[in-house]
């Protein structure tokens, strides 16, 4: 498995955790911390996306 699927696969499960999370009864959080655990959801995919663009410097297949 390459790096980046397993990178995808863990960003899949934390969604789900997050989601699964948010629809229990749990206590709310403050707004920083929300903020901040969204802003590095939203930040994973373009981090997949580094990862492949890096990954093609290797395999000699860019563009």
């Amino acid at each position: 498995m390459t790096a980046e699927r397993l990178f995808a696969w863990t960003a899949a499960a934390v969604a789900v955790a997050v989601t699964w999370l948010g629809y229990t009864a749990l206590p709310a959080l403050s707004e920083r911390s929300v903020a901040v655990g969204l802003g590095a959801v939203a930040a994973l995919p373009l981090f997949v996306v580094f990862l492949a663009w890096a990954s093609s410097f290797r395999s000699g297949s860019r563009g």
